[in-house]
């Protein structure tokens, strides 16, 4: 890797991320490639106890952002790599289902079988539990969505024996296909289809960097021939990322993690925490509240009067308007 290696890529992401705002706004989707364009931009936060003055960097925090989705994918692999430890038989199960040019069904219809799928017979007795991550390209047959699972389970089937030491190479072979085959037909029911291409194998090495990539690959979304606006907006709030089983507890526990951390940026003034709120937001509060007690007995309100710093509202903001300061 050379020395130039490390400014290179974000380099290569802030391209990346103009070309797809330029091609969002081709197709006429201004609001999706305003997000793109707010991303890495700095905006002035205020201290609303002791009127602190900072300026932090903010993120659009899209799954399909160019820039945003690196960062996203290395804290989730991060993150999995240590829960990783508790699957007794990893196993790297890929679930696959029909190509589709409908953006709707590529986004609905594969998390929706399965969740179905989950709840089968043959799932709960074979899965302790996993992680799964949806993943979506573009093929020359439409949108490709499948998932990737990193799955605790010994034996994926219930019908087909599991081999043993003394079989032949012959009956191992003959076995995983069989076994391989009950899978297919289990998740094709699940999908409502008569068949479905599954791809099964024992996760070792980076199999989990493989089942956390890129939901989204920008570079596919950048060059897809057709509109992208449909796909991004059916994926809008869809959890791409599913932890089930045994690896439920860690996704709810982190989700957790994230929002103290998010309510923990602490003033260095006053030492509180969850006072910062942007300048726009107190602005606008603050015009409000010198409204509502400016009012003339005809109903309608004198001019508004000079700004007053530092002004404190005497709460702490929303929890949605705690920006993280830049890193």
């Amino acid at each position: 890797m050379g020395p130039n290696s490390e400014a290179t890529a974000p380099s290569t992401g802030h391209h990346a991320r103009e070309e797809m705002t330029r091609k969002l706004d081709e197709e006429g989707a201004h609001d999706l490639a305003d997000k793109l364009r707010a991303c890495a931009t700095t905006i002035a936060i205020t201290c609303t106890n002791c009127g602190h003055h900072r300026r932090v960097e903010q993120r659009c925090k899209q799954r399909w952002c160019p820039v945003c989705a690196v960062k996203i994918s290395m804290k989730r692999i991060a993150r999995y790599t240590t829960a990783a430890g508790r699957c007794q038989w990893p196993l790297m199960v890929t679930l696959t289902i029909r190509n589709t040019e409908i953006a709707e069904h590529a986004a609905n219809n594969i998390i929706r079988a399965f969740t179905k799928f989950r709840r089968t017979a043959f799932w709960k007795k074979t899965v302790k539990g996993g992680v799964a991550s949806y993943e979506c390209t573009r093929k020359a047959k439409g949108w490709h969505p499948h998932l990737h699972c990193l799955v605790d389970a010994r034996w994926l089937a219930v019908n087909t024996p599991e081999p043993r030491h003394t079989d032949s190479t012959d009956t191992i072979r003959r076995k995983l296909r069989s076994a391989q085959r009950e899978l297919s037909l289990q998740w094709a029911a699940a999908l409502g289809q008569t068949e479905a291409i599954v791809h099964v194998r024992r996760a070792f090495g980076d199999h989990l960097k493989e089942a956390l990539k890129y939901n989204l690959k920008p570079t596919e979304l950048i060059e897809s021939p057709v509109p992208i606006a449909p796909l991004l907006r059916a994926l809008k709030g869809k959890r791409l990322v599913i932890p089930f089983g045994n690896f439920y507890d860690l996704g709810q526990a982190w989700k957790e993690a994230d929002a103290e951390a998010k309510a923990a940026c602490t003033c260095p003034e006053c030492n509180l925490a969850g006072t910062y709120m942007p300048d726009a937001i107190t602005e606008t509060m603050r015009t409000r509240e010198w409204s509502k007690h400016h009012t003339t007995g005809n109903g309608t309100r004198t001019p508004a009067g000079p700004r007053h710093e530092p002004y404190s509202l005497g709460r702490p903001p929303p929890q949605s308007y705690l920006p993280m300061p830049a890193e």
